[in-house]
C-alpha cells in the first residue's frame, strides 16, 4: 500500500508535534532567557549589561563616535543635551517596554553613556540615567515631554524630571 503523505501529516503525533514545536521551542529561540543576550539582540550590540543592586539592569553604552561627530567648537553645552536625548529616546522607547515585559522581575534601568576624547586610552562615564517600572508604565508621561514643549531647553528640562535619576559629568558642561 503506497505510502500518504498528506495522511502522514495529518497524523496526531505530527500534530502534536508542530504545536510544541511552534509553542515551546520558537518562542524560546526567538526571546533568550539570558538578559545579556536579550538586550544585545534588543537594544544596541555592543552594549554591556549586568543586572545589580535591587534588581536594577544596567546598560552600558559607548557614544563615543557620537562625541567626535557632535561636538562643537563652541563649548555650548550641546553634547551634554545630545547625551540627554539619547538617554531619553533610549530608556522610552519600545526596547525597555520589552525589556520589563519579558523581565518582570526587573524594576529600574540604567544607562550609562560612556565616552571618549580624542587620545583618550579609557572612556569616562558622561551620564547615568535610571527610570523605574512605574513610571514607563504611566504611558502620560512620554506624550507630556514629547509633545507639549515649545522649545529645546523645556524639552530637556522636562525629560529630566521623568527619569528616577540623571547624573552628568561635570566634563560636559564645556561639550
Amino acid at each position: 500500500m503506497p505510502c500518504n503523505k498528506r495522511h502522514l501529516i495529518r497524523h496526531p503525533f505530527f500534530l502534536a508535534l508542530a504545536t510544541w514545536l511552534l509553542g515551546v521551542i520558537l518562542p524560546a529561540i526567538a526571546q533568550p532567557d539570558d538578559i545579556n543576550d536579550f538586550v544585545k539582540s534588543t537594544f544596541w550590540p555592543n552594549d554591556s549589561v549586568s543586572v545589580v543592586e535591587n534588581n536594577t539592569v544596567e546598560i552600558l553604552r559607548d557614544v563615543s563616535d557620537a562625541y567626535l561627530a557632535t561636538r562643537p567648537t563652541t563649548g555650548n553645552g550641546f553634547f551634554q543635551n545630545f547625551v540627554l536625548l539619547h538617554a531619553f529616546s533610549t530608556l522610552s522607547g519600545p526596547q525597555t517596554k520589552l525589556l520589563f515585559d519579558r523581565f518582570p522581575e526587573i524594576t529600574k534601568v540604567r544607562l550609562v553613556l560612556l565616552f571618549r576624547k580624542p587620545g583618550m586610552a579609557v572612556p569616562v562615564v558622561a551620564a547615568k540615567v535610571r527610570i523605574n517600572r512605574a513610571t514607563f508604565d504611566s504611558a502620560p508621561f512620554l506624550t507630556t515631554v514629547t509633545l507639549k514643549q515649545k522649545s529645546p531647553e523645556s524639552f530637556l528640562t522636562k525629560a529630566k524630571s521623568v527619569f528616577d535619576a540623571v547624573w552628568m559629568n561635570d566634563i560636559l558642561k564645556n561639550e
